[in-house]
């Protein structure tokens, strides 16, 4: 049964909904395991943000995606909330 992250996370024409250089503006929701920022975007696909806390918004550059998950840096400082 086709019922996986890797189907919903999909856009309509079959990609996901964020690729490697595009830069973002989220706002860090949670912290993962390791303590990296997690952050949701749309349909609630995960970007992991490294050296961010929950609460702040950043504008980051997606560096890795893959099927369930995108890792991204910060290209701007933080805004505290």
């Amino acid at each position: 049964m086709p019922n996986d992250d890797r189907d919903r996370n999909r856009h309509v024409n079959g990609t996901l909904p964020v690729e490697e250089g595009e830069v973002r503006s989220v706002t860090i929701d949670t912290l993962d395991d390791q303590g990296d920022g997690i952050a949701k975007v749309e349909r609630g696909f995960v970007v992991v943000v490294s050296g961010i806390q929950p609460g702040d918004k950043a504008d980051v550059e997606i560096t890795n995606v893959r099927e369930s998950v995108a890792f991204a840096k910060p290209v701007t400082d933080p805004e505290v909330r």
